[in-house]
């Protein structure tokens, strides 16, 4: 294995240099020294690249396309982002619905970040479907007035308002596309076990976990239960989705990818509420309020990042989350659903986070 630190510009000038015999001027500024200067520069920066080349060879240390190339050896191929899919609704100037037409965009009021979207059909009177031009999750939370990219006579608002149809997600990183690589050698799928329903999951587009249960209602049943990418409950069009692609209607058929006679049920997570209240001495670089909107973003990645990995949310494990922001210096009297203890997580529950009630220690 290359080390740079070990070919950096001056130790290769140092050895070119001692290659050159004592008897001639080689001291810095002399005709030698600087010739050899520039090529020990060139050299320094080529061995550098040696060493990054040489980390893109191994899955533990590809990134990018190196990775993407390593994984497809083995026939696993990085998630593609999903265009998010929203209901639009459209209205005249009476605020009565509004008809527009199949292929019209138009843009979220925004500024930077706006994004566009397109008219791709009609659920009812003044009510589409709208497919962001962009693939990625950044389209899953806009909420509100929408702008016409081009005249439309007779239309007075168009907005986008609910939950996406189909959640948007980015495309998959390296790490999890990383972890899915070392599952697919640890575990191998095949012939509808476990582990290939988990394959099939994770490959499709929209889902971030899943879980398999197999005998879950009786001989050759299979539930399999899946989150969004997000790691919130799946969407009831995704769930509808993936279950048409295992087994259309849970037949057994072998109408989708899952074995004859295996009746799969696909399904997804229910939320379970939990409340914290916690006291937190804090230090003078950090306001109350940065605490609370800071404690609430820790403590929902720790709720994510466990959904579907932990069947319970740990006592401890809040209070690390509380402490892991910066300028909480000390958490007392730390309580989750008004109790001190683990909370038991049913095997489709995911936390996620109520109310929190934080005091300040004077």
């Amino acid at each position: 294995m290359i080390d740079p630190l070990d070919y950096t510009m001056e130790n290769l000038l140092n050895m070119l240099l001692s290659r050159i015999p004592d008897t001639l001027d080689k001291r810095e500024g002399s005709v030698i020294y600087d010739a050899l200067a520039p090529a020990a520069h060139e050299l320094a920066s080529l061995y550098e690249s040696m060493a990054n080349q040489f980390e893109q060879c191994f899955i533990e240390t590809a990134t990018g396309n190196a990775l993407d190339m390593r994984c497809g050896e083995l026939g696993v191929t990085r998630r593609a982002a999903v265009k998010a899919i929203r209901l639009g609704y459209f209205y005249d100037e009476s605020n009565a619905p509004y008809e527009v037409t199949v292929g019209m965009r138009f843009a979220t009021i925004d500024g930077s970040n706006s994004i566009n979207f397109q008219v791709m059909e009609q659920v009812e009177s003044g009510v589409y479907h709208l497919e962001a031009e962009t693939a990625g999750a950044s389209a899953n939370a806009y909420e509100g007035e929408l702008m016409a990219l081009q005249y439309t006579e007779g239309l007075a608002k168009a907005e986008i308002k609910g939950e996406p149809v189909i959640d948007g997600s980015d495309a998959e990183d390296d790490d999890t596309l990383r972890a899915r690589y070392f599952y697919h050698i640890t575990d191998e799928p095949a012939n509808g076990n476990c582990a290939q329903y988990l394959q099939w999951a994770l490959e499709y587009p929209g889902i971030g976990k899943a879980k398999v249960f197999p005998r879950w209602n009786g001989v050759n049943t299979v539930k399999v239960s899946i989150l969004a990418s997000d790691d919130e409950p799946a969407s009831v069009d995704l769930v509808s989705k993936f279950q048409a692609y295992l087994d259309p209607n849970s037949g057994g058929m072998g109408q989708g990818v899952a074995p004859i006679g295996a009746q799969v049920t696909v399904t997804t997570a229910t939320e379970k509420t939990i409340n914290v209240s916690f006291t937190a001495q804090l230090n003078s670089d950090l306001l109350e309020t940065n605490a609370n909107s800071l404690v609430t973003v820790a403590i929902s990645e720790y709720f994510k990042d466990s959904a579907y990995r932990k069947s319970k949310v740990y006592y401890m494990e809040v209070g690390a989350a509380i402490l892991s922001v910066e300028g909480i210096e000390s958490v007392s009297d730390l309580k989750i659903n008004n109790g001190s203890i683990d909370i038991d997580l049913t095997s489709e529950e995911i936390p996620v986070l109520g109310q929190i009630s934080m005091e300040v220690a004077s």
